[in-house]
């Protein structure tokens, strides 16, 4: 094996070792994660996602451009279902690009979408784990998770 070859794996396995609890309780201190906020977060994913699943009319009569539409729905659907709550997210544009980019790449494209998926099985399990404040994570998922976090934080009024 090649010391490249053993660098990869060992950084492959660093960042997949599911990080022990006081290690996250130490990355979201450091990272001032609060756990309201991410109930907050979790619960306007989880309805941005819900709008997606129960508006979609199918692959078979949308199009590219009507998906990326419907999405632009949804969100905007969301945002003023959040704002008649007295809860603003008004600085989102980085935090809409980053979740636009990740719906369209797995929801609108994956083409066979089987009835699971359109219950809300896979979409809604990986955001929910994303935001599940006492769940294991390794250290690639805090990552994603604070990345996400300081979106959301940087978007609320």
């Amino acid at each position: 094996m090649t010391d490249n070859t053993k660098k990869s794996l060992e950084f492959l396995s660093y960042i997949n070792t599911p990080l022990s609890k006081t290690s996250i309780d130490v990355l979201y201190s450091a990272n001032n994660v609060n756990f309201e906020r991410c109930q907050l977060y979790s619960d306007f994913i989880q309805s941005l996602i819900g709008l997606i699943l129960n508006t979609y009319m199918g692959d078979e009569i949308t199009t590219s451009k009507q998906r990326v539409e419907h999405f632009d729905w949804c969100w905007s659907k969301n945002m003023d279902n959040f704002s008649d709550e007295g809860i603003n997210f008004n600085n989102s544009k980085k935090l809409y690009d980053y979740i636009k980019q990740d719906i369209i790449e797995t929801f609108y494209k994956v083409g066979d979408k089987v009835e699971e998926e359109l219950n809300g099985g896979y979409l809604l399990k990986v955001w929910k784990y994303i935001f599940s404040y006492s769940s294991n994570k390794t250290r690639s998922d805090i990552e994603i998770f604070i990345k996400l976090y300081n979106l959301f934080e940087e978007s609320l009024d």
